[in-house]
Formats: structure tokens, C-alpha cells, sequence
């Protein structure tokens, strides 16, 4: 199992360990283990770390081990064992079956992949996933009364940091939602009938559109309380919050009408040197007199009117 552990650990061997897992012994939570994060004391880069795995209390919670009669299934975990987990759920999402049940991921009907079974066993895979956390339950409160995302804040924001630092897009990009499915408990969880999941949790994001690559993104979670993490939730400024990576690249992006305005596309080519392709709803005033006239217009047809700097472009589709 080690060796396979090792295997895993490699396809992570570029993300750095200074992400920390806690503990918690409240409704949402209940895990002992935890990984904390250890400045290194060699010479090297100050930005190395290594993971101290350790158990945070002597005990571990009654609720995990009520669930366990077999002592050997709660062993204090070891950051091989974190490193494979993240990997075997990045693979799943790779190979496609992260919506599969979890038990079809271990079948031994020849049809599952052979990679889960050979890194752990389902049991331990389940019962990692129950107890890993990605903050401190003792500060959570603390933090949480100016981030409703506090619990995973640290994790995600390292997450879209290196996502940054470790591609560069092309020329074409595109800004838009999606919806994360997730029925569990949560403040700011989204209920959008039109999309596969309904239940979720919606993150806008900048991607490049020819590999679909996350360039950047952020999770709406509505008003956020006063304080650091207080933002302006309209589209125009969560656009110009996103495109921060591509700012002054000269990239052209595409977004659909709830995003995209007049005054935004000709503030993102002055001031970015970004141009915008993308649908405009008929209230906005920009747009030219002649384009709200379409009970006249033949199936089909088209119409094209430019204004420097913009080019405005009108299909009239079947009814």
C-alpha cells in the first residue's frame, strides 16, 4: 500500500504541502485528524514546507468511533495517505466518474478502474473523506463572522493562487457560471432549476477556451458580513475581479448577457486592453433603436452596425 501511496504522491509532487486539515467536534465535522503546516528549518526556500501529520486530541470523536468496532480503521492517518486521497479524487474527476457511487469506484467486476483499489481500500477512502478538514474548528467561529467561506477560505484561495501561477491562457477566454452540485447544509447554497444539478453551489469563473483550463474563479456566497471579505456582487465587478490574471494580455473574452454591458466591454478595452464578444439583453439603452425593431424582420437575417469601438450584430431567429 505504501508504495502505491508513493505512486500517487507523485503525480502531486508540484503542489506544495501548505494546505492544513483540522479537526472538529461540531455539527459538521467530526474527525481527530488533521494536518498542520511546519515551516521548514533548513536553508532551503522559505516557501517550502513539510506536513506534520499528527492526531489533534487523544481521542477520536464518539460519533467515528461508535461506526467502528475494528480498531485498525481508525489509526491516525499520514500525509502519504492525504496526498492519495486528493489524488484519487483529481483522477476521478480526469476519468469522469466523480458522479459515480463511491462503491462502483472499488467493484472488482472488471469494469472499475484499477487505480482506487490498488491505492487504499474503500473503507479507509470513506472514512478520510469524513474526517478531513481544511480549517481549525477552534477559530471557525471567529472567522466566519466576516467570511461565510471560512471553513475551506485558506485552501481555496491557494487552490485559484496557484491555478494562476502555473498556466498561462491563450488569446480566447470565456466568463461564466456553473453549479457545483451539493445538497448538504450551507448558507449560501443555490437552488437554479435550468441547470443539470438544480442544488448546488455556484462559482463564477474565468476559463481559456480551448483547453478549458480555470484560470480564476471565486464561489458566490451572497452578501458577506462587513469586513475584508465584503465585495460588490454585481456582474460588472465580479468581471473585473476575474479577469485580473489576463489584465493588459490583450485576450478577448466571452460572456453571455447577464455579465456582459456597453460600459463594461468599452471600460475593459481602456483601462485592460480586453476586448468582449458576447449577448446583450434588448433593456440595455446602448444598444441602437434599429435592433429593438425585429416584429418586421425576415427569419434569418442579419444586420450589422458598427460604432467605433464596438460591432453590433443582429440575427433574427426562427419563432
Amino acid at each position: 500500500m505504501d508504495k502505491n501511496c508513493e505512486k500517487v504522491c507523485a503525480w502531486l509532487s508540484e503542489v506544495e504541502d501548505d494546505y492544513a486539515l483540522f479537526d472538529s467536534d461540531d455539527t459538521d465535522a467530526d474527525s481527530d485528524f488533521c494536518i498542520e503546516n511546519v515551516e521548514s528549518d533548513s536553508d532551503e526556500s522559505t516557501d517550502q514546507t513539510t506536513s506534520n501529520v499528527r492526531r489533534r486530541s487523544p481521542s477520536l470523536s464518539a460519533k467515528i468511533r461508535a461506526n467502528y468496532q475494528n480498531k485498525k480503521d481508525l489509526r491516525d492517518t499520514t500525509k502519504a495517505e492525504i496526498d492519495a486521497l486528493l489524488g484519487l479524487l483529481y483522477l476521478a474527476g480526469y476519468l469522469r466518474s466523480n458522479h459515480l457511487n463511491l462503491h462502483n469506484l472499488w467493484c472488482t467486476d472488471g469494469f472499475a478502474p484499477e487505480y482506487f483499489r490498488a491505492i487504499m481500500s474503500e473503507k479507509l477512502f470513506s472514512l478520510l473523506l469524513r474526517a478531513v478538514r481544511f480549517d481549525d474548528i477552534e477559530t471557525r467561529n471567529v472567522r466566519r463572522a466576516i467570511d461565510k467561506l471560512a471553513p475551506i477560505r485558506t485552501v481555496f484561495d491557494d487552490f485559484v493562487r496557484r491555478c494562476k501561477a502555473n498556466y498561462t491562457v491563450g488569446e480566447n477566454c470565456t466568463i461564466d457560471e456553473m453549479l457545483e452540485g451539493f445538497r448538504g447544509r450551507c448558507s449560501f447554497r443555490q437552488y437554479i432549476p435550468n441547470k443539470p444539478n438544480k442544488y448546488g453551489i455556484k462559482i463564477q469563473a474565468l476559463v481559456y477556451s480551448r483547453t478549458f483550463y480555470t484560470s480564476n474563479m471565486e464561489v458566490y456566497v451572497g452578501t458577506q458580513p462587513d469586513g475584508p471579505f465584503k465585495c460588490d456582487n454585481s456582474p460588472s465587478s465580479i468581471v473585473k475581479r476575474l479577469i485580473s490574471p489576463i489584465s493588459k494580455t490583450g485576450c478577448n473574452i466571452t460572456m453571455d448577457n447577464w455579465y456582459n454591458s456597453i460600459p463594461l466591454a468599452n471600460e475593459l478595452l481602456k483601462n485592460h486592453n480586453l476586448t468582449v464578444m458576447g449577448t446583450l439583453r434588448k433593456n440595455k439603452r446602448e444598444i441602437p433603436p434599429v435592433f429593438l425593431e425585429t416584429k418586421k424582420r425576415e427569419v434569418n437575417s442579419t444586420v450589422w452596425i458598427w460604432k467605433r469601438p464596438f460591432t453590433y450584430n443582429l440575427y433574427s431567429k426562427q419563432k
